[in-house]
C-alpha cells in the first residue's frame, strides 16, 4: 500500500434499551483524521465495555480511554515504522492501565471489583495493530468477507477456540457472559495482532452490545450496503436496538479509502 490514505471515521454509542446507564466508552484519536502515511503519526481507536453487573463499570471504562487518550497525546512509544514494537509497547500499555483500574478499585470500595474490555485499533501507512482484552470485537471486512480479528476472553470463547462447542453454540449458552479476563479485573495475557493494511480495508470496533444482539450475517450485510460510510455505525446501532437493545452499545467503524 502506498503512503498516505485518507481514514473515513464514524462513532456511535447508546445506553440501549434495558440498562439504566451507559457503561461503554470509546477513543478516537483525532475526529479530523485525513492522510496518514507510514512518515505521519498513527491513528488509534478503541472501544471499552465496563464489566456489566459491577459496580463502577462506567469509570473502569473512562479511565481507560482517559488514559489510552493520555499516552496517545504525549507520543510516548516507538515510532510507526517500527511496528512490532509498537504492539509490545500497546501491549504494556493496557498492563499499565489494567493495574491503574485494579489500585482505584482497592483504594475506592464503593467500585471494588470494577473491569473493562478494552480493544485498541493502531493504523499506520502499511499495517492495522490490535491490542485486545475481553469480549468487544474488532472485526475486518476486505473484499466482502467480515472476519472477527480478535478473540473473545469468555469461558465459552475458550471452549470455541478448544473445538469443543460451536459459535452458534456460545452464542446461546447460558454461561456466554462468563468473562475470563478483563482490564482491572484480572489479565494474564493480552491479544496482541498485526496485519498487512489493504486499501477499501473496512474496521469495526464494537461492544458485546452489536455483536450478541445483532447476527454476524446482518452486520456484515450494513456495512456492505454502501449507504454512505457516515450511515455504517448509525444503522448498526438501529439494528441492535430492533434486536431488543439488551445491553449498551458503541460501534466504531473506520475505512482506509484511497
Amino acid at each position: 500500500m502506498q503512503p498516505g490514505y485518507t481514514l473515513q471515521v464514524c462513532a456511535q454509542t447508546d445506553i440501549g434499551l434495558k440498562r439504566k446507564c451507559n457503561e461503554d466508552s470509546y477513543f478516537i484519536s483525532d475526529r479530523n483524521l485525513a492522510q496518514i502515511g507510514i512518515d505521519n503519526k498513527h491513528a488509534v481507536f478503541a472501544v471499552a465495555d465496563g464489566m456489566g453487573g459491577h459496580a463502577g463499570g462506567d469509570v473502569a471504562s473512562q479511565m481507560a480511554v482517559r488514559e489510552l487518550a493520555g499516552r496517545h497525546k504525549n507520543g510516548n512509544g516507538p515510532s510507526e515504522s517500527e511496528e512490532a514494537a509498537y504492539l509490545k509497547y500497546m501491549e504494556k500499555v493496557i498492563f499499565s492501565i489494567h493495574r491503574r483500574i485494579a489500585d482505584y478499585g482497592q483504594t475506592h470500595p464503593e467500585v471494588e471489583g470494577l473491569g473493562t474490555t478494552l480493544s485498541v485499533l493502531v493504523l499506520t501507512g502499511r499495517k492495522a495493530l490490535m491490542a485486545h482484552v475481553g469480549d468487544s470485537r474488532i472485526y475486518r471486512l476486505r473484499e466482502g468477507r467480515l472476519e472477527q480479528m480478535t478473540r473473545d476472553h469468555t469461558l465459552v470463547g475458550q471452549f470455541v477456540e478448544a473445538g469443543v462447542m460451536t459459535v452458534e453454540e456460545a452464542g446461546a449458552h447460558p454461561l456466554r457472559h462468563v468473562m475470563m479476563q478483563a482490564v482491572g479485573h484480572g489479565i494474564e495475557h493480552v491479544f496482541t495482532r498485526m496485519e498487512d493494511l489493504h486499501a477499501q480495508d473496512l474496521f469495526l470496533l464494537c461492544s458485546d452490545g452489536l455483536h450478541e444482539a445483532v447476527p454476524q450475517s446482518e452486520i456484515m450485510e450494513t456495512m456492505l450496503a454502501g449507504t454512505g460510510h457516515g450511515h455504517i455505525c448509525r444503522d448498526l446501532l438501529a439494528k441492535a436496538l430492533h434486536h431488543g437493545g439488551p445491553d449498551n452499545i458503541t460501534v466504531v467503524a473506520v475505512r482506509a479509502a484511497c
